[in-house]
């Protein structure tokens, strides 16, 4: 079954590579960057030399980008971490920027997920997250022995990182199943980074960086369809709080849009009778774009609304 949407970006590779944070980027971003690789190797492989000579040359001091140690730097957890999680490093290719054009190229979303009554979620997986496709880039290690080097290690990569991904998207499926069944927002589950770097034995960073910029498609089981930023299936107690007062909120300014008398965040705070501060009340409110209780009132009062102002809950 294929329900993901191709999603059209523009890539520039070469400030991607700047940026060498790899494990935000797409898939096949890193596919692009290996052909490019692959089909420039003399240039590659004369850069890697020189800068690995520039390394072993080098007291230490004046090598301060330690290219060569980023390049190749084990992608095994560190055991270093306080907290006993590993934090997993992205290749740096900064060196090689000059080397490789620009790319426009077609990303589509890891995987649908489509919600079970009372069950969890089916999960199907895009091609470029079932690790399926062979690499295919591969040299001779006699003639370009450190481009060689620098293609295995994006491959091992590569590899951790969509074996991670599914792993990842396994547990969030799971944890807010009865979120897919229906989308309502309100049936979302505690699972935040933490928890998930917790489940998945690596830092809270690692999640972050190798989250960024995922998405997926959602179906649940009335059939409707939506594509979701997968950061935006992590939730903190904090965002639970806010799905349950966000709908008291709106009743309370939907009785003052009837009664053309709008409600400061103090009275908004006091008609709920729950715990909750004026300063979270405001933030909801700045956040949909609804203006303070003075100008609500002046514009209740010129007849400009025509409908009550309401909170949106994302």
């Amino acid at each position: 079954m294929q329900l993901t949407q191709s999603l059209r970006q523009e890539l520039n590779i070469s400030q991607k590579i700047v940026f060498s944070n790899l494990m935000a980027v797409p898939d096949e971003v890193m596919r692009t960057v290996a052909e490019a690789i692959k089909y420039n190797p003399d240039n590659i492989e004369a850069v890697l030399q020189e800068t690995k000579s520039k390394a072993e040359n080098s007291d230490g001091k004046d090598f301060a980008d330690k290219r060569v140690q980023s390049i190749y730097s084990s992608l095994i957890p560190s055991k270093g971490e306080s907290n006993g999680k590993g934090l997993v490093g992205s290749p740096d290719l900064r060196g090689l920027e000059g080397c490789i054009k620009d790319y426009d190229l077609d990303t589509t979303s890891d995987a649908t997920i489509i919600g079970r009554k009372e069950d969890k979620p089916e999960i199907f997986f895009s091609e470029h997250i079932k690790g399926a496709k062979t690499w295919i880039y591969l040299l001779d290690p006699s003639l370009y022995p450190e481009t060689s080097k620098l293609l295995n290690q994006l491959k091992n990569f590569e590899e951790w990182k969509t074996r991670t991904l599914r792993d990842a998207y396994v547990l969030i499926a799971g944890k807010q199943r009865e979120y897919f069944e229906e989308f309502n927002p309100l049936r979302f589950n505690v699972f935040n980074h933490k928890n998930l770097a917790g489940n998945m034995n690596l830092s809270e960073s690692t999640i972050g960086r190798i989250l960024s910029n995922r998405r997926i498609e959602a179906r649940n089981i009335e059939g409707e369809q939506r594509c979701i930023n997968t950061k935006d299936l992590l939730k903190s107690r904090r965002d639970l709080q806010k799905y349950n007062l966000i709908p008291k909120i709106n009743e309370i300014l939907k009785s003052e849009f009837e009664n053309g008398e709008a409600c400061s965040d103090d009275n908004i705070r006091e008609e709920m009778e729950i715990d909750v501060s004026r300063e979270s009340i405001k933030e909801y409110r700045l956040k949909s774009g609804i203006p303070g209780s003075y100008e609500r009132n002046r514009f209740y009062k010129k007849g400009l609304v025509d409908k009550p102002y309401q909170i949106i809950c994302d």
